[in-house]
């Protein structure tokens, strides 16, 4: 068997040994590559990426680099190394890689999505769209971007386009409570008061566990002074998660307005940052 035989079934082993869950195996395997082709970027890219999706990010990061030392111009390594800054917060590098990843490789819509993220979480909305909205060129039908371009689109207060953009990403995947939820609150900010509670419902019912309709629609009962109906979703929505600041936060607002203090303030600490929360908070 030449090199490059030899080299393309290790490769295949390894990922059908990581299709079966076996990390252990495809790792060795992928190891053997490096052994008797110890300039091959590729296995130190596929040991990079195995590492990334269990989340050991300083292994990621080790692999990748390696990957990239021999092959620099290589925009798939620039991605994953991306990927992985990301995974670990540090978004100035995300943007730095994708960009020149995109150089070489400007037709990748996961490439211009990572983008727009890296964006969203600088705040830099229109940045974000603009990224969303490429990556939506090149692969319509992909609903997890157009979530994201509505999502940026609604902080930007584009409602009417968000609106729009969530629409047509849940009729790709109706099944999913959180687009379902997003279309909701795009109607809620658009004053569509019946549409966002139809929407919102759908959501909750698609998926129970899912708090953010709970909460949104909680706040649309508060604005039609449906106050009882208001603190029954948002006692609801503590039973998903007893510690979460927003529900603790309309729960504070409703009981000051309600006169009745120390209830208010009792919600209003659970609220607090610092309050010790053995739940994690779903966002």
């Amino acid at each position: 068997m030449n090199d490059k035989k030899n080299i393309e079934s290790l490769i295949g082993e390894g990922r059908a040994a990581l299709q079966k869950g076996d990390f252990s195996s495809a790792k060795e395997i992928w190891k053997r590559i490096i052994e008797q082709y110890p300039e091959n970027a590729t296995a130190y890219n596929l040991i990079g990426t195995a590492y990334l999706q269990k989340g050991d990010l300083k292994e990621a990061r080790d692999y990748i680099k390696q990957a990239l030392q021999r092959e620099n111009k290589n925009p798939a390594f620039m991605y994953n190394m991306a990927a992985v800054e990301m995974a670990n917060g540090n978004i100035d590098p995300v943007i730095k890689l994708l960009e020149l990843a995109l150089t070489y490789e400007s037709h990748n819509p996961s490439y211009w999505s990572l983008l727009g993220q890296a964006f969203y979480r600088q705040d830099k909305l229109l940045q974000a769209i603009q990224a969303y909205r490429r990556s939506a060129v090149l692969a319509p039908n992909n609903a997890d971007t157009l979530l994201k371009l509505g999502s940026a689109l609604f902080g930007t207060r584009k409602f009417v386009e968000a609106a729009l953009v969530l629409q047509h990403a849940t009729l790709l995947a109706p099944e999913r409570a959180e687009l379902v939820n997003e279309l909701g609150c795009a109607y809620k900010a658009m004053g569509l008061l019946g549409i966002a509670v139809q929407h919102l419902q759908k959501a909750f019912k698609l998926d129970p566990q899912q708090i953010n309709p709970l909460i949104n629609l909680g706040t649309i009962s508060y604005q039609q002074i449906k106050i009882g109906e208001a603190i029954r979703l948002f006692e609801r929505a503590l039973k998903i998660d007893q510690n979460h600041p927003r529900v603790h936060n309309n729960l504070g607002k409703i009981y000051s307005s309600l006169g009745e203090h120390e209830q208010a303030l009792t919600h209003y600490d659970r609220a607090l940052p610092n309050h010790p929360r053995p739940v994690t908070v779903q966002n």
